[in-house]
């Protein structure tokens, strides 16, 4: 057999079509050209995902979930381009792989949409990160320290030992407040009333300087105090001061030092922490008021 003849027989093999499309065929070409995307396309989606991995590693201002959703959307992304690509080569109408699609998640009901939910509700917060890994959060009345943001659900464990997960959706959907997204820091107060004898503007320094001697308060922003208001017995004030937390009973604690610094400064000082009192008149002297018969 002369070349001519091998390439002839080649030619008819490539050529040879295994089924029909519409008026057109799907030939033995088309099946091995699809075979080979497939093939190659999984390595270099695989190559790619390594690099991306490789790369991330380097980068400190992504967390360690931030970097798997990196390189599991990215994979995603490049999987499902190879599989359009080899359904175009193989002419298999997209509307059927829709349709197919469809049919699987009616199929599926609706028991699985919370499931599909979570999952983007978990690939949203990876990628648009309101808040990260040891972040100090508050959500559904819950505070503690973000430790696990998965694909499903969102994990925070409690100053009170206890380890709380909550679904991706009802973390993106409802109201979450980040104490440290940017940084640790927390402006907290305590409040404290006085006597009405007692000389406002002392008072005010002395409060500055009991919170501001506390191993731990920050000097920026500085420590401050707001006159709230003239209660019924009292002056009452508000005493800010700023510091860096992880959790909630960090700042519980700071705020129980500052109760014990204002305390001892201030009856050091000789001005008295006023309590709620009420005052009575008698008024002597008073006319017999006649008698009812």
């Amino acid at each position: 057999m002369n070349h001519h003849s091998v390439w002839e027989t080649f030619v008819t093999i490539w050529n040879y079509a295994l089924w029909k499309v519409g008026p057109e065929g799907v030939t033995v070409g088309h099946y091995v050209m699809a075979l080979v995307v497939m093939i190659v396309g999984f390595q270099i989606a695989r190559h790619v995902q390594g690099r991306i991995r490789r790369r991330l590693e380097h980068k400190r201002n992504l967390d360690s979930s931030g970097k798997l959703a990196l390189e599991r959307i990215t994979f995603a992304i490049m999987i499902t381009a190879i599989l359009y690509t080899t359904l175009a080569i193989l002419r298999i109408p997209l509307t059927v792989f829709h349709f197919a699609v469809g049919g699987l998640m009616i199929g599926v009901g609706f028991g699985a949409r919370e499931l599909f939910s979570n999952l983007i509700s978990g690939i949203i917060l990876m990628v648009e990160r309101p808040v990260k890994i040891d972040d100090v959060v508050e959500v559904e009345n819950e505070i503690g320290r973000v430790f696990n943001i998965g694909l499903r659900s969102f994990q925070i464990h409690t100053e009170n030992n206890i380890d709380i997960m909550l679904p991706n959706s009802v973390v993106l959907n409802e109201k979450l407040v980040n104490w440290t997204k940017n940084d640790h820091m927390v402006l907290t107060k305590v409040s404290i009333g006085i006597a009405y004898e007692s000389d406002i503007h002392k008072s005010t320094e002395l409060m500055i300087q009991a919170v501001a001697n506390i191993d731990g308060v920050l000097k920026e922003p500085a420590p401050f105090v707001l006159f709230k208001e003239h209660g019924d017995s009292t002056l009452n004030f508000d005493v800010y001061f700023a510091v860096n937390v992880m959790n909630k009973m960090e700042r519980w604690v700071f705020e129980s030092q500052a109760n014990y610094s204002l305390n001892d400064t201030l009856r050091a000082a000789g001005v008295d922490i006023a309590f709620p009192q009420l005052d009575v008149h008698l008024k002597a002297g008073l006319e017999k008021q006649p008698e009812i018969l």
